[in-house]
Parts: structure tokens; C-alpha cells; sequence
């Protein structure tokens, strides 16, 4: 008896959005002082199509607030900035493939997926769906714009290069009305699995969350609420040792 082992789409990470006041979008975090500290940050891993061993690690946060928008803070390594992309591709069929295989270049997504799509060398961002059928290029063609079938432009996206990385700002509503079907639909409390191509036209190389080797890829959910468990400050640590060391020492004292 022979087994093989099949590695289907894994979940590898949760991305919170806690209310936040609105984040500045103009690709520079922090344009105010307060604005991203909601954000919690998490590290994902995109491959390089062509040659898996070669990775590339993004950081990404999301924000939502009082007016139910959705913001993305992404931070990607980059030294020259020509013709790069960045697709977020957002499960709305449920059930429904975020990628098809072969997983792989020539690959194509599930469809009528949700997509917010950030063009850095002209530094603006497009609302847009999956095709389903067409089959990637270096210029996917795949991605429909929405206002190219019917629909609205509901985005807003800025970017801001310092030479060493590229920092992205995207924004876009809850519920955007689109009739045509080509938007997500958020709710508080409730949850969306997400997917993460980057193309890095200088070096002609699209990073993706496919594992071509593992023929499957990743994919993240975005949770339109905050963390269960928020992380201890630093200075309440600091605190709780010094009570604790000082609680011990009563207690010796007492004994003796």
C-alpha cells in the first residue's frame, strides 16, 4: 500500500482589525501619531513563482472604524520601485477556490473574488474582481476593474518608498452598495479569508502565497474584530515583577 500525503490550503494566520480612528491614507504610517497604533502586525511569507526557496516576508495590519471601512497597512522589503503590484484577493463566494489549480503562474483564481489592487509606480488603487477563467500573464488580465463591468470604484490607496521598503495604505468600506456583486460584504464580528500577490516588476518576479512544491497555497483570515487576548504592556510586566518580589519578601519577613 502506497500513501500520499496532499497538503491542501492552510490557514496560517489570523489578521485582526480592531476600531481605530481613521487611518491618513497616504502610504506614510503614522501621518498622525495615533493612527495605526490599533494595527497588529503579523509577518506572512510570499514565494517567489518561479523558485520557491526564494521568499519574500511582508508585514501587514488592518484597522476598521466608526464610519465600517476597512483599512490594510502593508509593508513590503523593495529598493527601486517600477511597475510593482500588489493584489489583495478576498474570498466572496463562499467555498469557492481563492486559487485554482495549477497553482502556479498559470493558475487562475476562483470566481467573482473581491480584489484591491495598489499600482505603486503611478501610486493610486483599483477595485476589482476575478475573472476565474483567463489564465495569468505578467500583466494579469484576470483582474477585472469593477468600473470596466458596471460597478464603482469604492478604493482608496497610497504608497511611499524610502529606498529600502514600500509602505502601503488601502482603504475600503464594509459595504460598498455595488448591486453588480464584484464587492465584499464585512460585518463586525464576522471574518473573510484573504490572499496576497505582489509583483516586483524591477526584478520580474511575482510573489505569491501559492507553495507550488506543496501544489496548494495559503491564506490568511481577516477577523472585522479585535484580538481575544491583548498583548501585556512592558511597564505592567515591570510592575507585576516588583509586586511579586516585594509580596515574597513580606512573606519571608513574616515567617521569620
Amino acid at each position: 500500500m502506497s500513501m500520499t500525503t496532499v497538503i491542501g490550503p492552510v490557514e496560517i494566520s489570523k489578521l485582526y482589525s480592531c476600531l481605530s480612528p481613521a487611518p491618513t491614507v497616504d502610504g506614510s504610517f503614522y501621518s498622525t501619531a495615533i493612527e495605526w497604533d490599533k494595527g497588529i502586525p503579523i509577518n506572512v511569507t510570499l514565494f517567489n513563482i518561479d523558485d520557491q526557496t526564494d521568499k519574500l516576508i511582508i508585514q501587514i495590519m488592518a484597522v476598521q472604524d466608526n464610519d465600517y471601512r476597512i483599512f490594510f497597512g502593508i509593508t513590503i522589503p523593495n529598493t527601486i520601485i517600477e511597475d510593482e503590484r500588489l493584489y489583495l484577493v478576498f474570498r466572496d463566494v463562499e467555498g469557492a477556490p481563492l486559487h485554482q489549480p495549477p497553482h502556479k503562474l498559470s493558475g487562475s483564481y476562483g470566481n467573482t473574488h473581491d480584489v484591491i489592487a495598489m499600482y505603486m509606480h503611478n501610486n493610486h488603487s483599483v477595485d476589482m474582481f476575478t475573472n476565474g477563467s483567463i489564465q495569468h500573464t505578467a500583466f494579469p488580465n484576470e483582474y477585472i476593474a469593477d468600473t470596466d463591468a458596471g460597478g464603482v470604484e469604492n478604493t482608496l490607496g497610497k504608497c511611499y518608498h524610502d529606498g529600502s521598503k514600500v509602505t502601503v495604505e488601502l482603504r475600503k468600506p464594509f459595504d460598498s452598495g455595488d448591486t453588480a456583486g464584484h464587492d465584499f460584504n464585512l460585518v463586525v464580528n464576522g471574518s473573510i479569508d484573504m490572499f496576497i500577490w505582489f509583483y516586483d516588476g524591477d526584478l520580474g518576479k511575482h510573489y505569491t502565497m501559492i507553495r507550488e512544491a506543496d501544489n496548494d497555497y495559503d491564506f490568511l483570515k481577516l477577523l472585522i474584530h479585535c484580538t481575544d487576548i491583548s498583548p501585556v504592556p512592558y511597564g505592567a510586566i515591570i510592575a507585576g515583577i516588583f509586586v511579586t518580589a516585594t509580596s515574597a519578601a513580606i512573606i519571608k519577613k513574616r515567617r521569620k
